[in-house]
């Protein structure tokens, strides 16, 4: 193999460049004299190099593709009592990611992933308080729960171009749903309808679907840094039980520190109708339930990275 093939080998993979900067004369260098020691050590470094390469455009690529999915979800107008867009959406792109996926009378959702004696239960709900809009979802810096500017997301109306709430509440713990779904073996996911409303679909549920669950966690908290401790004054979890205590440190590392007294929402429902624990996560939304609502992209992945270690 000469030096010239590896050299176009390396640039078609923006691993060295043609610029003659110092860098690239000396990465060339160091491959002359490699081949001058024999075929077999130069070639294990330019693999090495190419195989490092090749990873990080992998990661590159699947962070593109999430972010797309987000904004493809985020993109979707809901509203109470009226999902169906959403759940169609869901229908024709993550069938084939789970081995049931049912819709009861009502709308709720029941997907379950692989075989388990026990499963862990992913829930988040389905509609928003904003009315029906075609909306734009636009790329912006805008501040997390620290003050600090990150990559977000915020949605405008795609005829006025005025801001519109962008459904955060609930459709980015949709998201972490369907992103564990993607990535687990095998897991359940609960995304009932109506929760603005007074958790109605929740009430609802088909307790057949609950009866190998071993816990359940919504991401329906706020921001970046707070989770559910108790919803309507009903606890989700025994304060000194051994479920709150196998994962407690994980949820602070995480940055989930400020455990709060909130309203409703439907692992209220399910703490009270069925016997496991549960947590609510924040899920990286801000501004509920106003015209400037946004989503933090970061927060948004770091409640998936911590939901998955659960």
């Amino acid at each position: 193999m000469s030096i010239e093939k590896i050299t176009e080998e390396l640039n078609a993979l923006n691993i060295i460049s043609n610029s003659g900067d110092t860098h690239t004369r000396e990465t060339e260098a160091s491959i002359e004299y490699s081949m001058g020691d024999g075929d077999a050590e130069v070639l294990s470094t330019i693999l090495e190099k190419i195989v490092s390469k090749l990873n990080e455009l992998t990661d590159s690529a699947t962070l593109f593709n999430q972010l797309q999915r987000l904004k493809n979800l985020l993109s979707i107008p809901t509203y109470t009592w009226e999902e169906d867009d959403l759940i169609n959406y869901i229908v024709e792109n993550y069938s084939d990611l789970c081995d049931t996926l049912e819709v009861d009378d009502i709308g709720n959702m029941y997907l379950t992933k692989g075989k388990s004696e026990y499963y862990p239960c992913f829930v988040a709900h389905l509609d928003t308080v904003h009315q029906k809009v075609d909306m734009v979802v636009e790329e912006e810096m805008l501040p997390n729960a620290q003050g600090e500017l990150k990559l977000a997301l915020k949605a405008y109306e795609e005829i006025s171009g005025k801001p519109t709430g962008i459904g955060g509440d609930d459709k980015a713990g949709v998201f972490i749903c369907l992103e564990l779904l993607r990535e687990l073996e095998s897991c359940k996911i609960f995304l009932p309808v109506a929760e603005e409303t007074g958790c109605n679909g929740s009430k609802e549920a088909d307790p057949d679907f609950f009866k190998d669950v071993s816990y359940a966690i919504q991401f329906d908290s706020t921001e970046n840094n707070t989770m559910s401790k108790t919803l309507m004054g009903v606890p989700l979890f025994e304060e000194n039980g051994d479920f709150i205590g196998k994962v407690k440190n994980l949820i602070n590392e995480h940055g989930l520190t400020q455990w709060r007294h909130h309203p409703y929402t439907d692992t209220m429902i399910l703490s009270q109708n069925f016997d496991f624990s549960c947590l609510n996560f924040a899920a990286g939304y801000y501004r509920y339930h106003t015209k400037d609502e946004y989503v933090v992209i970061e927060d948004v992945n770091n409640t998936l990275n911590l939901a998955k270690k659960v």
